[in-house]
């Protein structure tokens, strides 16, 4: 789960004070500059509910990995996978663990079904926005 704030009034931040807490909890913890755009958004967005390290941990089972590499830890074999998947399929990827995770939660604590539509909804819309990403990325590449 996320770290909680407690000392954060969030009414009171600015939004350049809310931009730093996102990028010094979030954005590096989750190693989001190594990735390609659409995958460093979906990355990003994972470890701003569920943590960095299960952020990088959910990526790294969508590449496929098991067991003790699945550490939370953005090393060289995790950094050579990204690098070297198709980004449409890990995005795919992405989608289909993240849903397993929400879950698992659920699975684990069945109160928390009750979030499962916010869940999905927030997840459709972040695919929206990364594929959007990744629709900008071919264009670009096309010209």
């Amino acid at each position: 789960m996320a770290t909680a704030k407690p000392d954060t009034r969030i009414r009171d931040l600015t939004v350049a004070q809310a931009g730093q807490i996102y990028f010094r909890d979030y954005w590096y913890p989750a190693y989001c500059p190594l990735w390609p755009d659409d995958i460093a958004l979906f990355v990003f967005d994972s470890a701003v509910q569920h943590g960095a390290k299960k952020a990088v941990q959910l990526l790294q089972e969508a590449i496929g990995f098991t067991g003790k590499d699945v550490d939370g830890i953005a090393g060289q074999k995790t950094r050579a996978a990204v690098a070297g998947a198709d980004p449409d399929w890990l995005l795919n990827r992405l989608f289909v663990r993240r849903s397993r995770y929400y879950a698992d939660i659920i699975k684990a604590t069945p109160s928390q079904g009750k979030y499962l539509n916010g869940w999905f909804n927030r997840l459709d819309n972040l695919t929206d926005a990364c594929r959007e990403i990744a629709g900008f990325r071919y264009s670009v590449a096309g010209s």
